[in-house]
């Protein structure tokens, strides 16, 4: 394959990559296709002095093939400007830049819960939690959930029902979806007699989210399972869904 040419059109400047062919078939004319102008493309060679020759009686022959083929009148080709760098690698950088902001911006979101401790992107946090909803699912921010207080005591005119007091405190920068409340109660073997989970709206039915470095109180007055003397404990249990 015959290795392409650099032309330049003399009026505009404008570059083109042409090929030996197409000068042969046009005899070197080409046309530019930003200003029109027609021009030869064909590189020019510094002549050497030719050495001196006889005089001799000119030879009347046939018109060469190439005089034959300029006198056809062919149109010089219209070509495309040329250009050094493809134009599709800005657009190359631009997709990378976007995919890798996208993938960082997804590992800050999914990840919240335990970047959002770091100082360093506390103030991210911060400022990004003010224009869109960081709640974290109470499956990702249990951890960051404290029982304050845990007090079960019997209520004086009603033997049979017991009063629950507890507190929750959330340690975290971020909103937290409440999580079920589950209290168990043991005999004095530590064997478990009862259990039940009491769902968020049931203990807090004014808000579904506790607040950074909220605390909420929590009071309920629950049916006593057994006679006699009971342990009891608690545990935060995560929700499916808001």
């Amino acid at each position: 394959m015959s290795k392409p040419i650099i032309a330049q059109c003399p009026a505009c400047k404008t570059r083109y990559s042409v090929t030996p062919g197409q000068l042969r078939v046009a005899d070197g004319q080409v046309r530019c296709g930003q200003c029109l102008t027609v021009f030869d493309a064909i590189p020019k060679v510094p002549k050497e002095t030719p050495a001196p020759v006889k005089k001799t009686e000119p030879i009347i022959s046939q018109p060469s093939l190439m005089k034959q083929v300029r006198a056809l009148k062919v149109e010089p080709p219209e070509l495309d400007s040329y250009t050094d760098k493809p134009a599709s690698q800005g657009w190359a950088i631009t997709a990378c830049f976007f995919a890798l902001s996208l993938m960082a911006g997804q590992y800050l979101w999914f990840e919240r819960a335990l970047l959002s401790k770091d100082p360093f992107l506390m103030p991210v946090y911060d400022l990004a939690c003010q224009q869109i909803d960081c709640t974290l699912p109470s499956t990702a921010g249990l951890d960051a959930l404290n029982t304050t207080h845990l007090i079960v005591r019997e209520v004086t005119d009603r033997p049979d029902v017991l009063e629950l007091l507890t507190g929750v405190h959330n340690s975290s920068m971020l909103p937290i979806q409440l999580p079920n409340l589950r209290l168990q109660f043991s005999d004095i073997n530590g064997r478990v007699i009862a259990a039940r989970d009491i769902t968020a709206t049931t203990y807090r039915p004014q808000t579904k989210v506790i607040q950074p470095n909220e605390k909420l109180d929590i009071r309920l007055l629950i049916k006593r399972p057994g006679t006699g003397h009971l342990g009891y404990e608690i545990d935060w249990i995560a929700r499916s869904s808001l």
